[in-house]
């Protein structure tokens, strides 16, 4: 249910960007990537029960392309679509280590208000909420893999962020917070994805 209701919201927001940029002063689209520094919060809860438990974030990467739709020289909405890998890694210390990394894949779909100083060139900022449709969902010990997609809900987050752009170039740093629980155990903590990301792109 959590999975249509996540997609029955981003047809609805692809629904209405559709309609805006008849409104909009221009219209510009572009391509992005870069690595992100994701973590699970919650997920010591989860494991906390085992001793020398330690959770390390984990370097993963982003892709994907974007639109920016202007309504003048100061103000844009800004709605990308991403794929991106999220997780974390749980790391068990003693004589012997042993760790058990978790890698959640998603398609990102932030729409996000963007605040500029000029349309082509200029600092910028970033707020809004991200739809995350999980595609893929395993852990991965040593060289075993378990599939645990059935474990793992769509996200829904926040995405704040500031950039640089200069004529067709960008370079944008971004924090994203899961606003839901992904795990699927209604019955256990609550598992949230938290992110740093440093991202490049091209604008057209």
């Amino acid at each position: 249910m959590n999975r249509v209701i996540c997609t029955g919201v981003v047809a609805a927001a692809f629904t209405l960007l559709l309609a805006t940029p008849a409104m909009a002063q221009s219209v510009q689209g572009g391509i992005k990537g870069g690595v992100s520094f994701s973590t699970l919060d919650g997920l010591t809860d989860v494991v906390g029960d085992l001793a020398g438990i330690d959770i390390d974030q984990r370097t993963n990467w982003v892709i994907g392309g974007f639109l920016k739709v202007n309504f003048g020289r100061f103000v844009a909405v800004q709605p990308e679509v991403l794929y991106v890998r999220k997780g974390a890694k749980a790391a068990a210390t003693g004589l012997l280590t042993e760790s058990v990394k978790f890698n959640l894949d998603y398609i990102d779909i932030p729409v996000l208000l963007r605040l500029q100083t000029g349309q082509d060139t200029g600092f910028y900022g970033l707020i809004g909420p991200s739809f995350g449709i999980n595609i893929a969902a395993e852990s991965e010990s040593g060289s075993d893999t378990e599939d645990i997609s059935d474990d793992i809900n769509n996200d829904t987050g926040l995405v704040v962020g500031a950039g640089f752009d200069l004529a067709h170039f960008l370079i944008e740093g971004r924090y994203t917070q899961s606003l839901t629980n992904i795990s699927n155990d209604s019955s256990g903590p609550d598992v949230k994805n938290r992110a740093v990301s440093l991202l490049f792109g091209i604008r057209f």
